[in-house]
C-alpha cells in the first residue's frame, strides 16, 4: 500500500446463485426439503477467505389455528459451508419463506436470497422410506362447502366494491378460518378463473364476509370461498358476478364537449342580440324615413291633431312599400349572421 493511502476495504461477498427448493418430503418421522444453490467464484477473495451460508426458514402462513400453536412463528436457522442444506420441523399446509444469506471470513454479509416453499396437506405429501405419517382420516371430517354464498355491490367516487358474505357449514367444530380466492373470469373456459389475476386473502373463522375492491366496470369475475380445518382445507364454494357499467361516466359527455357547446350557445346568444340591435336600427330608419319622424317623436306628438292626420296619411299611402322593405332588410341581417 502506497504511503498517505487508505486502506481498501474488503469486498461484500456476492449473492448465491440458482437458489432452489426440492420437493418437499417426509422421511423417518419428520417433514424435510433441500434448498440448493452455486456460491459465485467471485465470493473467495483469496485462498483465506471461507464463505459460510446463513439459512433462515419460518412459516409466512399456515391453514391451522395460529391462536393455539406458537410454534407457528418460530424462525428457524442454520450454517453451512456446502451448497445445499436440509431444512427440517417443516409443518403440513403451510407456506415458508427462506432466506440464503452469505457471510466471508471477515464476518461481512453479502446480500440475501429469498425463496418460497409451499408444504403439501398430510395426505399429499411425498414419503421417502417405509414409515408413514399418521395422517387423519379427513374422508368423514372434511369441511363441507360454505353456504349461501352471495355479493353485492357498493359503488362510490366510481370506484366498484363486491361485498361478499356467506354462511358458515353445517358442522364448524374444526374449521379455523375461511380462504378467499378472487380473479378475472376467463371467457373461453366456462367458470374457470384466471390465476394469473387472482388474490387471495385468509379470514379468521369468525369472519363471514369480505370486501373486494378496486373492481373493473363492466367485468365478471369468479369468486371463491373455503372453510379451513386444521387437517384439510374443506370444499370449495364459487360464485360468478359481472360488475355495472358506471352509467355517470356514459352520460356525462368529456370536459371538451361540454365546452364547445357552451360556446355555441354563447355565439348563438351573441347573434340574436346583434340581430335585435341592427334590426331596431333599420325599423327607426325606415319609420322615419315613411313618416317623417322618428317613433319617439311622434308619440309625444300624438295629442297633435295635425300630426296625427299627418301619420294616418303617410301610414296608408306607403304601408305596402314599409312592409316589403322591412321584410327584405331582415332577410340579408338573418343571412349574415348565420
Amino acid at each position: 500500500m502506497l504511503p498517505g493511502s487508505s486502506p481498501q476495504p474488503y469486498p461484500t461477498p456476492p449473492s448465491v446463485l440458482e437458489l432452489t427448493v426440492d420437493r418437499p418430503y417426509y422421511h423417518n418421522g419428520d417433514l424435510k426439503a433441500n434448498v440448493s444453490w452455486i456460491i459465485p467464484e467471485e465470493a473467495f477473495h483469496d485462498e483465506s477467505d471461507d464463505i459460510e451460508i446463513i439459512v433462515h426458514w419460518s412459516p409466512e402462513a399456515c391453514i391451522a389455528d395460529t391462536a393455539a400453536d406458537s410454534g407457528l412463528t418460530k424462525v428457524m436457522s442454520s450454517a453451512t459451508q456446502e451448497n445445499f442444506l436440509i431444512l427440517t420441523d417443516l409443518r403440513f399446509d403451510c407456506r415458508y419463506q427462506i432466506r440464503v444469506e452469505p457471510i466471508n471470513g471477515r464476518g461481512i454479509s453479502g446480500v440475501a436470497s429469498n425463496t418460497t416453499l409451499s408444504i403439501p396437506s398430510c395426505n399429499h405429501v411425498h414419503v421417502v422410506g417405509k414409515a408413514k405419517p399418521d395422517c387423519p382420516n379427513t374422508a368423514t371430517r372434511l369441511p363441507a362447502e360454505p353456504r349461501r354464498l352471495q355479493y353485492t355491490f357498493l359503488i362510490s367516487n366510481s370506484n366498484i366494491t363486491a361485498r361478499l358474505t356467506w354462511e358458515a357449514p353445517d358442522v364448524e367444530m374444526l374449521l379455523t378460518g375461511y380462504r378467499v380466492i378472487w380473479g378475472l373470469l376467463l371467457q373461453s373456459h366456462g367458470s374457470k378463473m384466471d390465476k394469473g389475476s387472482s388474490l387471495t386473502k385468509v379470514l379468521p373463522k369468525e369472519s363471514k364476509s369480505i370486501n373486494i375492491g378496486g373492481l373493473m366496470e363492466a367485468t365478471t369475475y369468479v369468486a371463491q370461498v373455503q372453510a379451513l380445518s386444521r387437517l384439510v382445507p374443506g370444499r370449495i364454494a364459487s360464485i360468478q358476478f359481472t360488475t355495472p357499467l358506471l352509467q355517470a361516466s356514459r352520460l356525462d359527455p368529456p370536459y371538451h364537449e361540454l365546452e364547445a357547446s357552451h360556446n355555441d350557445l354563447d355565439r348563438k346568444q351573441e347573434n340574436s342580440r346583434k340581430k335585435q340591435e341592427i334590426a331596431a336600427v333599420f325599423a327607426t330608419n325606415v319609420f322615419t324615413s315613411t313618416f317623417g319622424s322618428r317613433p319617439d317623436v311622434l308619440l309625444r306628438n300624438a295629442a297633435d291633431k295635425q300630426t296625427s292626420k299627418l301619420f294616418t296619411r303617410n301610414l296608408a299611402s306607403n304601408f305596402p312599400g314599409c312592409l316589403c322593405l322591412v321584410i327584405f332588410l331582415w332577410v340579408i341581417v338573418d343571412s349574415l349572421l348565420q
